[in-house]
């Protein structure tokens, strides 16, 4: 029905294998971002070996934030494309990129204790971050953030 009428339907997963096999097999264009080496091992069939392409394809990438792989066999086009972050993208509502920058440490990103959540939530609010970066950069639900934000007011 999305065809018929000319609608796009976007399917995101961070695994293949979560997805259905019949949306897959139905897919005009697949993107993927730089597979990980068990992803590719443990990967279904139909697409284990376009993973390895992808995989082969960000080999000897120094920078690949930026990229893309891509197969659209309607175009006949299967490589890497560029594709840079949206203008809005900062690191501070990106909790994946937080520590970019920061060699000084690999360890995961903490989870903050709940008074300096709250005390962070104040400050991007009054900074002017909406409730949906507040909730990104902190991992947090919306409803967590307005509950907050709202007990904050009274």
């Amino acid at each position: 029905m999305l065809r018929q009428r000319g609608h796009t339907l976007l399917f995101v997963a961070h695994e293949a294998r979560h997805l259905d096999r019949n949306i897959v097999a139905s897919a005009d264009v697949v993107i993927l971002k730089e597979p990980e080496p068990q992803q590719v091992r443990f990967e279904r069939g139909e697409l284990r070996n376009l993973l390895e392409d992808a995989a082969s394809a960000f080999a000897g990438k120094s920078r690949k934030t930026n990229l893309a792989y891509v197969w659209s066999p309607r175009c006949g086009f299967r490589g890497l494309l560029r594709n840079d972050l949206p203008t809005f993208w900062c690191n501070e509502i990106s909790v994946a990129y937080r520590s970019v920058g920061d060699t000084s440490s690999t360890r995961p990103v903490r989870p903050m204790d709940l008074e300096r959540r709250r005390e962070e939530e104040k400050r991007l609010r009054s900074l002017g971050y909406s409730y949906k970066q507040i909730v990104i950069s902190l991992g947090v639900s919306k409803a967590t953030v307005i509950r907050d934000l709202r007990q904050r007011t009274r």
